[in-house]
């Protein structure tokens, strides 16, 4: 239970976190921010809680605009394909 709220709690800051920097700049946060937040949440879905692996797939698709649900294979096999060019946004 205590581990559930703790990993709850850090994905929620770190959500906080992008919102508040997307807030403040006018717009979104840089790709290397967002792929770093990809990946916390891409951990977060070996999660043995359902909620936290919920909340991460919630966020993940708020991120990406990609919908795999829970799949965590999925989501890394898309994250595997599509990171370098998602980096590469930001080097433009």
């Amino acid at each position: 239970m205590v581990e559930n709220l703790r990993t709850r709690a850090h994905i929620g800051q770190l959500v906080g976190a992008l919102r508040g920097l997307m807030g403040k700049t006018g717009k979104t946060a840089s790709p290397k921010v967002r792929a770093e937040a990809i990946e916390i949440l891409l951990g977060s879905l070996r999660s043995d809680k359902a909620s936290v692996r919920r909340t991460a797939s919630v966020q993940l698709g708020q991120l990406t605009g990609q919908d795999f649900g829970e799949d965590r294979e999925a989501w890394e096999d898309w994250w595997n394909a599509n990171r370098a060019g998602f980096l590469a946004k930001g080097k433009r």
